[in-house]
C-alpha cells in the first residue's frame, strides 16, 4: 500500500481557484463540490484528499503533479483536461465520463478507469502508452476486473512492440539518438521474440491462438517429424502407419528396442514422442472437462505422464548399463 502521508505534509489549506489564478503547493482536503463546473482551472502540485468530484464537469483543466487520495469521481465528466504526472490512489470512477484528456506520466494504485472511457485518451508515444496501460493493467487485476485487465495488457503489448520497432527503424530524431549500436539490435532481439510469443502463445491471452497452433502440430508438424524419425520407432512385428503417426501410444513401443537402439535415434525419437505424449495429455484434458468425467480427467494425467517417465528411467538404464551379447 502506497504511503499517502507524504502528499499531505507541508501543503497548505487552499481555496478553490479561479481561472485566471492557477493553485500550485496547496491542500485541498475533505470536500464536496459535487455538481459544480470548473473550467480552465490550472493546479499544480496540489493534494486532494478525499474530495467529491461527483457529477462534476471538468472542462479544460490541467493538473500537473497532483495527487488524488481516496476521491470520489461518480458520474464526473472529463473534457479536454490534463492529468500529467498525476498519482491516483484509491479513487473511484463509477460511470465517469473521459473525453480527449492527457494522462501522461500518471499512476494508478488501487484503483483503475474503464478502459472503454480510456482507451481514446491513451498517449500517442508507444513508450509511455505501454507504460500508463501496464500500470492500469496492475490496477484492474488487483481490483478483479479482468475483462479491462486484459484489454489493457494486449494494448500494453501491442505498444511495447510498436516501441520496439521504431526504436530499432530509428523513425525519428529522438529513437535514432536515444537507440543506436547493441542496443538498436537488442531492441530488434526484443520485438521478434514478442512477436514470436503473440504466434505461438497469443502472449497467454488469446486462448484460440494456442488451440489453433496445438491443432496445427497435432495433426500436421509433429507427425510430419515423427514419420521422418520413424526408422527408430518400427518394430519387427509392428509398422508404424498414419493412424499411429497421428495417436502415438508409447505403450506400443517395447522398451527393450529402445535400450539396443542407437543412444542418438533414441534421444531424437523420445523428444518426439514426449511431445505427443502432452498433447494426447491436452486432448483428453479437454475430452473429460467437456462432458463432466473429472475422474477421466485424473486418470489422462496420470496415465500421460506416468508412461513417458518410466521411459525415460528405462532408456537412461540402458544408456549407463548397455546390454552385452
Amino acid at each position: 500500500m502506497v504511503e499517502i502521508g507524504s502528499y499531505l505534509v507541508g501543503r497548505k489549506q487552499g481555496d478553490w481557484p479561479s481561472a485566471a489564478t492557477p493553485a500550485e503547493d496547496m491542500l485541498f482536503a475533505a470536500a464536496r463540490i459535487d455538481g459544480q463546473t470548473l473550467e480552465g482551472l490550472e493546479f499544480a502540485h496540489c493534494t486532494f484528499a478525499n474530495v467529491s468530484f461527483k457529477n462534476v464537469a471538468l472542462r479544460q483543466c490541467r493538473f500537473t503533479n497532483c495527487a488524488f487520495l481516496n476521491c470520489y469521481f461518480r458520474k464526473t465528466q472529463m473534457a479536454g483536461g490534463a492529468f500529467v504526472g498525476c498519482k491516483f490512489i484509491g479513487c473511484e470512477f463509477p460511470h465517469a465520463t473521459i473525453q480527449s484528456c492527457d494522462f501522461k506520466y500518471s499512476r494508478f494504485d488501487d484503483c483503475s478507469l474503464p478502459f472503454d472511457e480510456m482507451e481514446h485518451s491513451l498517449p500517442r508515444e508507444p513508450n509511455l502508452r505501454e507504460e500508463l496501460t501496464h500500470c492500469l493493467a496492475i490496477a484492474s487485476d488487483g481490483l478483479g476486473l479482468n475483462s479491462d485487465g486484459r484489454k489493457y495488457r494486449l494494448v500494453s503489448i501491442q505498444a511495447r512492440e510498436e516501441h520496439l520497432k521504431a526504436a530499432f527503424l530509428g523513425n525519428s530524431d529522438w529513437y535514432q539518438r536515444h537507440y543506436t549500436g547493441l542496443r538498436k539490435l537488442k531492441s530488434l532481439g526484443q520485438f521478434l521474440a514478442s512477436k514470436m510469443n503473440g504466434f505461438v502463445w497469443g502472449y497467454g491471452e488469446k486462448w484460440h491462438v494456442l488451440v489453433g497452433n496445438l491443432l496445427i502440430l497435432a495433426t500436421v508438424g509433429f507427425p510430419a517429424l515423427l514419420w521422418l524419425l520413424q526408422g527408430g520407432l518400427d518394430q519387427p512385428d509392428k509398422h508404424f502407419g498414419v493412424k499411429d503417426l497421428i495417436w502415438p501410444k508409447l505403450s506400443d513401443f517395447d522398451p527393450n528396442l529402445w535400450l539396443t537402439a542407437s543412444p542418438r535415434c533414441s534421444i531424437r525419437t523420445l523428444m518426439v514422442s514426449r511431445t505427443f505424449s502432452v498433447l494426447n495429455l491436452s486432448t483428453n484434458c479437454i475430452t473429460s472437462i467437456g462432458s463432466g468425467q473429472f475422474m477421466g480427467l485424473i486418470d489422462a494425467i496420470h496415465q500421460r505422464f506416468a508412461q513417458p517417465f518410466n521411459f525415460l528411467y528405462f532408456l537412461c538404464d540402458g544408456w549407463c548399463h548397455p546390454a552385452t551379447s
